[in-house]
């Protein structure tokens, strides 16, 4: 007499067209259970199957193998899950990585296909035709992030982008300007671009470039009164590029969201353009069309102004970088620098926007060495 199976062990019938079924049981990642089927030629490689998926729910393994592709589940994640918690932005810039780069390429492949083997071939394809390590970089997180969620929602039962190599990529040294520079590159925008006030509040509270574009004439608050200031600006939105169009946005996090104290010289330099408030746009710098500007055209009339200065070329993002080292060679305390900068945590201020300066180091270096000389002359 053969033995019953007990609940859950599943069953293995013959079909019609002579393929063998194995049957069973098991928790999806909405918590329903579901039967599932396996097919094989032969009774025993069903039976090898079975074993082989029950095991897996054993051992919390189990992934629901429903033939989903990476196109099919992409497109779930974008419209269904990644709005839930991501910025618009952020999506957007991550659709534009896959539809170039990793759609054409895996696109068509089962999830439960896709092997670190496939994501570095990938990875290769991809610093090949764009000779930019960045860019795998980019390409890698673009891909894990989403694979991550098809791991939660168990359609794969590990992440094969965990594993990938990329390629040695170094970060460009930010060229940070002396207050020398900075001066001649002020003094000339001030002569030659209307952007001159922007790039002064910039250098001042080491705004981001979207959050200078994003200040409306109801953010510059001249009314409260604040020891040793005139007022406050308060950062509450910023200009991004979506659709390859300029929008206004949320601030980039939640500390983001800041109040900055508006110096007599500051005030000076807001005065004119306050007074001129444009009844049309609510945005303090705007096209002539009353539009958001691009961080595009702004960037083209950074350029412009530097090489009219005859400065250093760098970024509009290094003049957060001035803004914060500045600060902090100072004798700023790190915690307000983190507030007027708009950080989370000041390790994110200190590892990657404070930079010491060759004359600090060298103050600190001829402290050490005359300590070092009077104890050896005692």
């Amino acid at each position: 007499m053969s033995r019953r199976r007990t609940k859950g062990e599943g069953s293995i019938t013959k079909r019609k067209d002579g393929r063998w079924m194995a049957r069973y049981r098991a928790t999806d990642a909405n918590g329903d259970r579901r039967t599932y089927a396996i097919y094989a030629k032969a009774k025993e490689e069903a039976a090898k199957l079975l074993r082989q998926r029950l095991k897996e729910i054993d051992d919390g393994d189990f992934t629901i193998r429903d033939g989903s592709t990476l196109n099919g589940f992409y497109s779930y994640w974008k419209n269904d899950l990644a709005p839930n918690y991501l910025k618009e932005t952020t999506i957007w810039g991550y659709d534009m990585i896959f539809q170039k780069h990793i759609l054409p390429v895996l696109g068509k492949k089962r999830l439960t296909d896709i092997n670190p083997i496939d994501i570095q071939k990938l990875i290769t394809k991809v610093k090949k035709t764009t000779n930019s390590p960045r860019q795998c970089y980019h390409c890698r997180d673009a891909l894990s992030s989403v694979l991550k969620r098809a791991l939660k929602q168990r359609k794969i039962y590990y992440n094969p982008a965990a594993g990938v190599e990329l390629p040695k990529y170094k970060k460009k040294e930010k060229v940070l300007w002396d207050l020398d520079e900075l001066s001649q590159f002020l003094e000339t925008a001030r002569k030659h671009s209307r952007f001159y006030v922007l790039y002064l509040l910039m250098a001042n509270y080491g705004l981001r470039m979207g959050e200078s574009l994003g200040i409306r004439y109801s953010d510059i608050d001249f009314e409260t009164r604040v020891k040793d200031g005139c007022g406050l600006i308060h950062i509450r939105q910023q200009v991004v590029i979506l659709n390859y169009s300029p929008t206004i946005s949320t601030p980039k996090t939640e500390s983001s969201i800041r109040d900055l104290v508006i110096t007599r010289e500051i005030a000076d330099a807001l005065t004119p353009l306050m007074l001129k408030r444009n009844q049309k746009c609510e945005l303090l710098f705007h096209t002539s069309n009353n539009t958001p500007i691009s961080p595009y055209n702004l960037r083209r009339d950074f350029n412009r102004i530097i090489k009219l200065a005859g400065v250093k070329h760098t970024t509009p993002h290094a003049l957060r970088h001035w803004a914060c080292t500045e600060m902090n060679s100072l004798g700023a305390d790190g915690k307000t620098i983190q507030s007027i900068m708009g950080h989370s945590s000041y390790k994110t201020t200190a590892d990657i926007y404070e930079h010491t300066r060759l004359d600090d180091k060298a103050k600190a270096s001829a402290i050490l060495s005359k300590r070092i000389f009077s104890a050896m002359a005692v």
